[in-house]
């Protein structure tokens, strides 16, 4: 039986004491505004340790660079926002998982 269109995607984003801590607490149905100002409902968030081989696999999906690429940028832009890069974990992330469309 052949699959159906996938009606999810997801992002991962950094985690800490100043950095997505809505996003971290947000529950399924809840509304996620991405930077170009779209808007979707969450189907999960769930918090995962950095040192997951998974993790770097989802970040080179969905970013095409590494986990530590990405961290690397992440700590950039607390830097550049003025929040030092100790605002953001370096031991886990957040996965959110999000619908594309009404049909799921």
């Amino acid at each position: 039986m052949p699959a159906g269109p996938m009606h999810l995607d997801f992002i991962v984003l950094p985690v800490g004491y100043s950095y997505n801590a809505d996003i971290a607490s947000a529950k399924k149905g809840d509304t996620l505004r991405l930077g170009d100002g779209s808007t979707y409902e969450i189907v999960s968030v769930r918090k995962m340790s950095a040192g997951k081989p998974e993790v770097d696999l989802l970040c080179r999906i969905r970013y095409g660079i590494t986990l530590r690429g990405a961290f690397m940028r992440w700590k950039m832009n607390a830097r550049l926002e003025g929040h030092g890069e100790k605002a953001i974990s370096e031991d886990e992330c957040l996965l959110v998982v999000f619908k594309t469309d009404e049909q799921y």
